[in-house]
């Protein structure tokens, strides 16, 4: 018996009822043009063989195999229309005849899914054909072949395959068969839906697919007066996922075989919400929604504050990779917000095998830790193993054992307030693996590599991912195709190229600290004080970040592009704040920090980092370029000025800042004069794990070097592998500058200046990489230098001139003073070596040159064979950078002798322009030497609890003095010595925090004291 009353009401959902351009759908079957979206039409043969594949794809195939497109014609033909009805039973019984069940030779025939859509599609054609035997025999083979375990599949599939089965029960009015179906359809909505409402499959396009195809099946047992199972109430919940997985732009989040899409089509108040920009509906009731599932939806709001398509916008994903429809995407995330997609997934092209199909579904395709060269195990489980939201926060922690051997472990924490993604990634394995961080960039994103990440632009502002921990190397990879790289799903089997952003390390334990987001320095500037450099990442979000920062940021006015470009004042967040380039304070110092737009800080890298920079000992040395002018054939002196970029520095911030200054450095190098008979060399020396910075430093050397007078080299040199451990106390300079101390100075003034002035006058200077020199300072040096010789019997001298400028940067711009100084600064010293006097040049380097020439010093120099002049009366052409107390906490307001004259300009990018104006300053004139009187200090050092002092008083004043010393901590005596002639000594067990307190008793009764550093 053939029940064809449930033939025609089983006919529902999207493929079997009237569509609104029903006519047009009949009329194109009618001629032949069989469209199947989303594919293009074709024309069908008069009789075909269902061997046809036009367009060599499987899913066209599958579509061609279900039949459902001839159901335009039922509709029709039960309507009436008598030349549809032939030709749906034409094409039908052509189909059945072509392809007996079991038998069949093409394997599309039946395939699960398209069986079991099949089946509806011949039931409801009874309503058009009537009970013919072909017919109900094909209905049988399909009953028999559906009833088959061993035919079954799980997900969608297996769920069509249960419904055609139940239809075709009732339609054959079978109840054994029916009850199988429905026995089953329970199981699999038990199995397809948890309590959360999250559907089994890993795609949310397909969440939406099989809430609808589930309401369906429901409708279906109600038509026949079936009890619904009692895990129906799941389904309810299903909206509410798809409302916290849409996001603020009105699109799917892309996780699994999701393109785009959106819930437009659900009559609920949660979806109607999301797709409407919150216009209508209702507002789901948290702004995270997390999954047992494995999917995380955090957003900054709902359009409460500001507008809804601005919302931040993140996903994460974890669970098993082996779902139905998912990829391999455990751990990844993505990141929107102000409407643009700045960190997207890649969609999922295609369903056949095809390259692009494997890169979309596979670990290459997504924002996740790759290990290159190792398989990733379909069957894992990426595990969610810590979890704690606040209202402030969001913080997931993920295992996942993907990759034989190796343990992969991801910490996401969401800012809600601040719109920053923090992603640190530790993997752990017993060899060195090389692992790569990926992101991939939204469709309508163009990025730029920077010194240590990226910038990500788009139309209407900009997004930063940047690196805080180590030096990984960075890659920008751009639509290749030799692997497959850089590309996203654009439609079906259509891909586009997309910037994919990688950070590389190798090592053992490779580990990863990336931020997302806007630019702020505040929270870098936290973090580099608070994320261990080693151990593990499992610190508290509330030690990771002050109270402060985890409170939403005001938005600011011009902060639209995410670059706050507005100077705002803020507290510093350690003990040892670091400074942006346009404020008062220094990297160490300061207690006051202005913030800067990161364009001006963070460098553009133009050119991948070369390869041979892999030093790993403490003397390797390797120089790395040389631009600037080629020397005349009349040279007689050769200067050679040497700057050591952020030699100790390890921070992230105070490199980017003193890069952004020494860009200053090298302008201003550049416009100095050289004179016609000297050569000048400047060589930078960067360490090996500053390589980053590498590609902008030798674009910027390149940039300048057709307007510069002089010759550049960079040398790149590695740190100890166990560190400096004989500077780890001391003044800021030697912890921050171990490289300018003797003697690990002259290992790189011996790689660098092997083939400098074999045969004439070597001159040797320095300048730090935040100083400025003026167009005329070479020509002061080498003059004064030329008046030397008149005043000294010695062919080698140190040189120094007295006059320079002092330059103080603080919030309201920068105060400039002409100022001659009882220091020599450096910058505005040198070292002069005849040729015969090559090695010994060599040996001198140029930090060596004292800041306090004066009686004494200059008798212990002449002991070496080495003068010491200090020459007035020059031109001041040296500009000394002041941001608070710079490394030192010594101020230089008390060296200055005499001030000639003060000004002030508004902006530090303005006061190279300000000075090197000729009408500031008067030409040099004839100037003279002399040399200062002798001064005395003391010096302290700690071995254990011992604290050792010693002084030069005697050299310097003479053996006519009485001496006492007390040993301080604050402002408490803690031990001292009576007065005596003894000038070094002993404090035994002081504590830490100590100094030591000279007083000193002249022949004339007269008392003075010197104070020493705190040890």
């Amino acid at each position: 018996m053939v029940n064809f009353e449930a033939a025609r009401r089983q006919a529902l959902g999207t493929h079997f009822t009237e569509a609104e351009n029903e006519s047009e759908l009949v009329s194109r079957l009618k001629k032949r043009r069989l469209y199947m979206a989303p594919h293009k039409a074709w024309t069908l043969p008069e009789a075909p063989t269902w061997r046809e594949n036009p367009f060599d794809d499987n899913n066209w195939e599958f579509q061609y195999h279900m039949l459902r497109w001839l159901d335009p014609l039922r509709r029709a033909g039960a309507a009436g229309d008598l030349d549809a009805a032939s030709l749906w039973e034409k094409y039908a019984r052509s189909w059945i005849e072509a392809n007996p069940p079991g038998s069949a030779p093409y394997k599309w025939s039946w395939v699960d899914m398209s069986d079991g859509i099949r089946a509806m599609e011949l039931c409801h054609g009874l309503t058009v054909v009537g009970e013919q035997p072909w017919l109900i025999d094909s209905l049988r083979d399909h009953v028999n072949w559906l009833l088959e375990p061993s035919h079954l599949k799980r997900g969608n599939h297996g769920f069509h395959q249960h419904v055609g089965l139940f239809v075709l029960g009732v339609v054959l009015e079978d109840q054994e068969v029916a009850d199988v179906a429905v026995k089953r359809l329970t199981d699999q909505l038990d199995a397809a839906y948890d309590e959360q409402g999250a559907n089994e499959e890993g795609s949310i396009s397909y969440h939406l697919q099989n809430y609808v195809w589930w309401n369906d099946a429901l409708t279906r047992l109600d038509l026949e007066g079936i009890p619904r199972p009692e895990q129906a109430h799941r389904l309810e919940l299903a909206p509410t996922l798809m409302a916290h997985a849409t996001a603020p732009s009105g699109r799917f989040a892309r996780i699994g075989d999701t393109d785009g899409g959106n819930a437009r089509k659900l009559n609920h108040p949660h979806t109607k919400f999301t797709v409407t920009e919150g216009k209508k509906g209702r507002k789901p009731d948290a702004t995270t929604a997390i999954y047992d599932a494995g999917y995380a939806f955090m957003r900054s709001g709902w359009g409460e504050v500001r507008p809804y398509k601005d919302e931040t916008f993140v996903t994460a994903t974890w669970g098993r990779q082996d779902k139905v429809h998912g990829h391999r995407d455990g751990g990844s995330v993505t990141y929107a917000s102000d409407g643009i997609h700045w960190i997207d997934d890649t969609g999922k092209y295609y369903y056949g095998k095809s390259a692009m199909r494997s890169y979309v579904t596979g670990r290459a395709g997504h924002n996740s830790i790759r290990i290159p060269d190792r398989t990733y195990r379909k069957d894992t489980d990426v595990e969610l193993i810590g979890r704690e939201e606040t209202s402030q926060f969001v913080d997931l922690t993920f295992r996942d054992p993907g990759y034989e051997g190796i343990t992969i472990s991801r910490r996401v924490i969401y800012l809600r307030g601040r719109d920053l993604l923090l992603v640190l990634d530790q993997i752990a394995g017993d060899d060195e693996i090389t692992a790569v961080q990926q992101w991939h960039c939204g469709r309508s994103i163009t990025s730029r590599a920077l010194g240590t990440g990226f910038r990500l632009e788009a139309e209407s502002g900009a997004r930063l991912v940047i690196a805080l921990h180590g030096s990984p190397e960075l890659s920008v990879t751009r639509g290749q195709e030799q692997p497959m790289a850089g590309w996203t799903s654009t439609g079906w089997r259509k891909k586009g190229p997309v910037d994919l952003l990688t950070f590389q390390q190798t090592e053992r334990g490779p580990r990863f600290a990336t931020l997302v987001g806007t630019w702020d320095p505040q929270v870098i500037r936290h973090l580099e004080a608070t994320l261990p450099k080693d151990g593990a990442w499992e610190i508290p979000v509330s030690h990771l970040f002050s109270e402060e920062l985890l409170e939403a940021r005001a938005p600011k006015a011009d902060d639209a592009s995410g670059t706050a470009a507005a100077a705002a004042a803020v507290t510093p967040t350690s003990a040892q704040p670091v400074e942006q380039d346009t404020a008062v304070a220094s990297p160490l110092d300061s207690d006051e920090v202005v913030e800067s737009d990161p364009e001006d800080i963070l460098p553009l890298c133009t050119q991948a980092v070369p390869s041979s920079v892999n030093l790993q000992d403490s003397d390797a040395v390797a120089v790395m370029a040389e631009h600037g002018r080629v020397p005349g054939e009349n040279v007689a002196k050769t200067v050679v000025i040497e700057t050591v970029f952020c030699d100790g520095e390890t921070k992230l911030m105070t490199q980017m800042l003193y890069f952004r200054r020494f860009e200053r450095t090298l302008l201003s190098m550049s416009r100095v004069r050289v004179p016609q008979d000297v050569r000048a060399i400047h060589i930078i020396y960067i360490s090996s794990d500053k390589k980053q910075w590498l590609p902008r430093l030798r674009s910027a050397v390149k940039h300048f070097a057709h307007t510069s007078g002089m010759e550049t080299r960079i040398v790149v040199y590695a740190h100890p592998s166990h560190g400096y451990p004989a500077l780890t106390a001391g003044h800021p300079d030697v912890l921050k500058g171990p490289n300018k101390q003797a003697p690990l100075r002259n290992r790189l003034s011996l790689a660098a200046q092997l083939d400098i002035a074999p045969d004439h006058t070597l001159v040797r200077m320095t300048i730090d990489d935040d100083d400025l020199w003026l167009p005329w300072q070479l020509d002061e040096m080498i003059a004064a230098i030329d008046q030397a010789y008149a005043h000294t019997e010695y062919p080698t001298f140190g040189i120094g001139l007295r006059r320079n400028f002092l330059a103080h940067v603080d919030e309201t711009g920068v105060r400039i003073e002409d100022v001659s100084m009882s220091r020599m600064l450096t910058g505005n010293k040198a070292f002069v070596f005849p040729p015969q006097q090559r090695e010994k040049a060599l040996l001198y380097a140029p930090w060596n040159v004292p800041e306090t020439m004066t009686e004494n010093y200059r008798e212990q120099y002449r002991a070496q064979g080495i003068d010491l002049l200090v020459f007035e009366g020059n031109r001041p052409g040296f500009v000394y950078m002041r941001r608070g107390n710079n490394l030192s906490n010594q101020q230089k307001t008390g060296f200055i002798t005499a001030t000639h004259e003060v000004s002030a300009v508004a902006a530090e990018n303005a006061l190279l322009d300000h000075l090197s104006d000729p009408t500031r300053t008067s030409p040099p004139s004839e100037g003279s030497f002399t040399i200062d009187p002798p001064v005395y200090r003391i010096t302290v050092k700690r071995s254990g609890e011992d604290l050792s002092y010693h002084s030069n008083v005697k050299s310097a004043v003479g053996d006519d003095v009485r001496l006492a010393f007390h040993l301080l901590r604050g402002t408490v005596v803690v031990a001292k010595t009576g007065y005596g002639r003894v000038a070094s000594g002993v404090f035994r067990n002081a504590p830490p925090g100590c100094r030591v307190k000279m007083y000193v008793q002249k022949a004339d009764h007269s008392r003075e004291s010197k104070v020493s550093n705190v040890v």
